[in-house]
């Protein structure tokens, strides 16, 4: 046997601001996910207009009263004015009136309704 004393190392305890930054972290990735899942919803249950050309492309998701979001590439959308645009005019014609505009401005644009 060994007779030499162990000597034990004190327990150091975890100072409060990594606790805290625990907490922040598990909050920022909830968050996240939440978001993804609400994202995930919402493209699931939207019907949709695919506008594509070379020079960008824009999925605008909408429901039977109004525009509920959109995914864009090289292309420019300020959701807030076309929601409520659409609103006053009606989804039907708002989605006519924008594919119309989409397919005058890119030449090769070409919008479909899924």
């Amino acid at each position: 046997m060994n007779n030499q004393p162990s000597i034990q190392q004190p327990m150091q305890k975890n100072p409060i601001w990594k606790k805290i930054l625990i907490i922040i972290g598990g909050f920022v990735v909830l968050m996240v996910i939440i978001g993804i899942v609400i994202f995930a919803i919402v493209s699931a249950t939207s019907k949709k207009l695919e506008c594509t050309s070379s020079k960008g492309s824009i999925t605008i998701m909408y429901n039977d009263d109004t525009v509920t979001g959109y995914t864009a590439a090289n292309v420019n959308y300020d959701i807030d004015s076309q929601k409520n645009y659409a609103s006053k005019v009606g989804i039907d014609k708002y989605l006519d009136e924008f594919t119309k505009f989409f397919e005058s401005e890119a030449e090769d644009g070409v919008c479909t309704r899924k």
